[in-house]
């Protein structure tokens, strides 16, 4: 074991050999080429290391945009959360000022109808008292055309009203009460009288006849 691991002569003193029967122009060869080989190796651990720097750079610069993007985007999701905030606040304005005016308008609606129906109950109350009225005022028109009596023979209802009237009389006054009218004669003459001044009298039968004793005025 112990001689496997000593160097052997040999084998150093032949590659040494080796070399020395090479020429001149053969070993400036293989070192030139041995040293472009050299180059080439530093060149490219050059190269693998600026690239390896390159792609930290990069990796840094995109960490920066990431971490940039991310706060972005939490500014965003502030504003957007503070803009809904707002918006559920006006709108839970608006739906309270929409309840308050609708229910401001059916207050004022229920107050209308009240004052609609008491102005309709007053009308009506009006409205009698007018037709009560009206009913008086043809009543009282009534009686005054009714309740005067010129010289003429007239009708019960349709002419005169029931009463006692009063007229001026006077010396060629006469009228008589009738039961008809049948042909003059005096069995229709129920009572007859006249010619004195200042005559009253109650006429209630269907017919009555008056001449020259002036106006019959209705005083009861």
């Amino acid at each position: 074991m112990a001689d496997e691991l000593k160097p052997n002569p040999a084998a150093g003193s032949s590659a040494r050999n080796w070399w020395n029967r090479l020429p001149t122009w053969a070993k400036w060869a293989i070192g030139v080429a041995g040293a472009f080989i050299l180059m080439g190796i530093g060149a490219a651990i050059g190269r693998g290391g600026n690239e390896e720097a390159q792609l930290e750079d990069q990796i840094a610069l995109q960490e920066e945009r990431v971490d940039g993007s991310r706060e972005r985007t939490a500014a965003a999701q502030q504003k957007v959360a503070a803009i809904e905030g707002e918006v559920e606040k006006l709108t839970a304005q608006a739906e309270s000022k929409a309840e308050r005016i609708v229910r401001d308008a059916k207050d004022e609606a229920s107050s209308l109808e009240g004052s609609v129906s008491s102005a309709k109950q007053e009308l009506e109350g009006v409205e009698g008292e007018l037709s009560e009225t009206e009913s008086e005022l043809g009543g009282a028109e009534e009686r005054v055309a009714k309740g005067t009596i010129t010289d003429g023979t007239w009708q019960l209802d349709r002419d005169y009203l029931p009463g006692t009237y009063e007229a001026p009389g006077g010396g060629s006054c006469y009228w008589a009460l009738l039961s008809s009218l049948g042909g003059g004669g005096v069995e229709g003459i129920i009572e007859n009288g006249g010619f004195n001044k200042h005559q009253i009298l109650t006429i209630e039968s269907p017919y009555f006849e008056t001449r020259s004793c002036g106006t019959w005025k209705l005083v009861e």
